[in-house]
């Protein structure tokens, strides 16, 4: 089940997040329309509480890495 709230951590949406601001060159406004957030804010928001919980957590930081690397070997330049 997925969390909602602003108070919920919702790990696979945050790592999408990421991923995608890390990946592409999309930029906040972009992105919030991917993620179908009304504002910007949101996006910058969901990116700072995750890098907040890989410092506190490394399991999270780790999970993080896993699946960049398995997104990059995926990509043929």
């Amino acid at each position: 089940m997925v969390k909602k709230g602003r108070k919920e951590k919702n790990l696979p949406r945050w790592f999408a997040i990421k991923l995608c601001q890390d990946l592409t060159e999309l930029n906040l406004q972009a992105l919030a329309a991917v993620f179908n957030v009304e504002h910007y804010s949101a996006i910058s928001k969901a990116v700072g509480r995750l890098n907040t919980l890989m410092v506190e957590d490394k399991k999270v930081k780790l999970q993080l890495e896993k699946l960049r690397d398995c997104l990059m070997s995926e990509v043929k330049i």
